[in-house]
């Protein structure tokens, strides 16, 4: 049974982080493992109705890397500007989790996709989808996963976070999960063994905003997001140490269904790569925190996948 402090904590923990927009579970059978449960689904109005599945609509999935709200905020103007240069409606898909997307898109659900780079090597295993191009920012085409606590916590390494609570973001998460659990394999342990207590944020923002109120002990987030935050808030960071900065990992791709037209696919891929070339769309991209999108190979994401075969393996 759930002890009735770790019922008030885990309640709490959820009410704070978007009041209204949230709810939480446990996981029957492992009491220290729990899932916040933001909402599935964020239907955009004024782009195309959901259910309205037509040769000119375009359905485009994204992997919540920041919460729901930030997300169709970063998001928006991408969307129109896609449909405006396409000619087609556009249907934005949000899903709680990177597995649901890849589900969507091995169901032929979805034509192209914002996801995760540990996604993409899921999804590519179970043939879902096919890369199309990635981000560069800054001449990198590569990202960092940061393990965070706040000042006071006491912890100065990664060794500090045993028998203290921790925040993952989703399981198909290179930076908020396959990272973390890296460093935990090679040591020897497990994560369930390892941490007091465990939170599934399914944001990276969301884990940083946990940190930074002292709700929890540690997280791991991916550094693009941090970075953004630092930028954009500094007062949401200012209390937060990096404590450990993982190697580099091919930046999270966007992909297409297997079933789209080979037509369609070389447009989509032109229409990515050129986008940086005027002005109104480098807008767009900049609030993306991109500079411009390139070609990649499946070779890009070695270092993401020897995490997601480690992980398989245990």
């Amino acid at each position: 049974m759930m002890s009735l402090k770790r019922l008030i904590i885990l309640l709490f923990t959820a009410a704070v982080i978007f009041a209204g927009g949230c709810g939480n579970s446990g996981i029957p059978g492992n009491d220290n493992i729990y899932y916040i449960d933001f909402s599935d689904t964020l239907k955009i109005t004024g782009l195309a109705e959901e259910n309205d599945r037509s040769s000119g609509e375009l359905r485009i999935a994204v992997a919540s890397i920041t919460s729901p709200r930030e997300t169709f905020r970063y998001y928006r103007d991408m969307f129109r500007l896609i449909s405006e240069k396409t000619g087609m409606k556009v249907s934005m898909i949000q899903k709680k989790t990177y597995g649901e997307i890849n589900d969507m898109a091995a169901s032929n659900q979805i034509d192209l996709a914002f996801i995760c780079s540990g996604g993409y090597i899921s999804g590519v295993a179970d043939s879902s989808f096919r890369l199309l191009v990635i981000p560069e920012r800054d001449g990198k085409r590569t990202y960092q996963s940061y393990i965070i606590t706040y000042e006071s916590s006491g912890i100065d390494d990664f060794e500090d976070m045993k028998n203290r609570s921790f925040a993952f973001t989703d399981p198909l998460s290179t930076a908020g999960k396959l990272y973390p659990v890296k460093l935990l394999r090679d040591a020897g342990y497990m994560p369930e063994d390892y941490f007091s207590r465990i939170i599934y944020t399914y944001a990276h923002d969301n884990s940083i905003q946990l940190v930074s109120k002292r709700m929890i002990d540690g997280a791991a987030v991916n550094s693009l997001v941090y970075e953004y935050v630092a930028y954009t808030n500094p007062e949401r960071v200012s209390n937060i140490r990096i404590i450990d900065r993982s190697g580099w990992f091919a930046m999270p791709p966007v992909v297409v269904s297997r079933e789209l037209p080979d037509s369609m696919v070389a447009m989509l891929k032109d229409l990515f790569l050129e986008m940086h070339l005027d002005e109104r769309s480098r807008n767009v991209l900049e609030m993306l925190m991109v500079d411009r999108y390139v070609v990649a190979d499946d070779n890009d994401f070695s270092s993401v996948r020897s995490l997601v075969e480690g992980e398989e393996a245990d």
